[in-house]
């Protein structure tokens, strides 16, 4: 663990062309990790004591983007963690792509802490984002460039 107060995974979900971005919309507010009802995310879990980014990662899948099992994913990456709320929370962000399945889909906390708005552009993240979403966009950007 690191000496943040929380620690969470977050997921860049992009579509089958690699343009667009799996968001939801925040149900519930969270001071901590800088949740704001109302405000545009991407999907984003809390590592609980003894569990695994990796388990956490898994978990985050189900139940926030897909709990019936039937989209098909790319192996998702490890890009980087980014801290959030001033130190007071470090997101773990991974990057993967829709291969295939359905145009809708949701996760167990569909209307419940999160409603699933579907494939946003960049930009239409970026309007309504909650706090932390520009630094965790910022390192993919970041991490594209010196790809090429």
């Amino acid at each position: 663990m690191t000496t943040c107060e929380v620690e969470g995974v977050a997921l860049l979900l992009f579509d089958q062309r690699g343009e667009k971005l799996f968001c939801v919309r925040e149900l519930l507010g969270n001071v901590t990790t800088g949740k704001v009802v109302g405000s545009f995310s991407v999907p984003c879990e809390t590592i609980r004591s003894g569990e695994t980014r990796e388990k956490a990662l898994e978990r985050l899948i189900i139940e926030e983007v897909d709990s019936s099992g039937s989209l098909e994913l790319e192996k998702a990456s490890f890009m980087g963690s980014v801290p959030l709320s001033e130190g007071a929370a470090v997101a773990h962000v991974y990057v993967t792509r829709l291969i295939e399945g359905a145009d809708y889909f949701f996760g167990m906390h569909a209307g419940v802490e999160i409603e699933p708005i579907g494939f946003l552009s960049r930009e239409e993240l970026l309007s309504n984002c909650r706090a932390g979403m520009q630094e965790i966009l910022s390192l993919y950007s970041i991490l594209q460039e010196h790809a090429l």
